[in-house]
């Protein structure tokens, strides 16, 4: 028997939810894309700045030979969050993915549990005189 939050999950259920909450990490990690781009971006930019600000060949001797005006606008666009807008599409086809996980995960447990029912609770087949 496997724990999910408060829940005590019987062995047939626990692998299906363990691929639902894979599923859904994907999604999240998908929801996060453009700041994993953005945080790359700066990383690299910022190694940069500091390779040219340190290399005694070159010597840049004004600020306009340095990235940090670029480094400045992804360091803007990373805290102001502007470039949520061009990835909205993307952003509603992870939440109609989270949604379709959601329901698949959700077939699967129903089908597992009717089985399930049907084994070890036969008599829930019987049919009752009630609505």
């Amino acid at each position: 028997m496997t724990l999910h939050g408060d829940l005590a999950i019987t062995a047939p259920f626990g692998e299906d939810l363990q691929q639902h909450e894979r599923n859904q990490e994907e999604v999240r990690h998908l929801l996060g894309f453009d700041n994993i781009i953005l945080d790359f971006c700066i990383v690299a930019v910022e190694g940069l700045d500091e390779r040219l600000r340190n290399n005694e060949e070159i010597m840049p001797t004004t600020a306009y030979h340095l990235p940090t005006i670029t480094l400045n606008a992804l360091k803007g666009i990373r805290r102001n969050c502007s470039m949520r807008t061009q990835y909205e599409n993307m952003y509603n086809q992870c939440l109609v993915l989270s949604v379709s996980y959601f329901v698949s995960g959700f077939e699967a447990l129903f089908v597992k549990g009717v089985s399930q029912a049907c084994c070890c609770c036969p008599d829930l087949l019987v049919a009752k005189k009630e609505d």
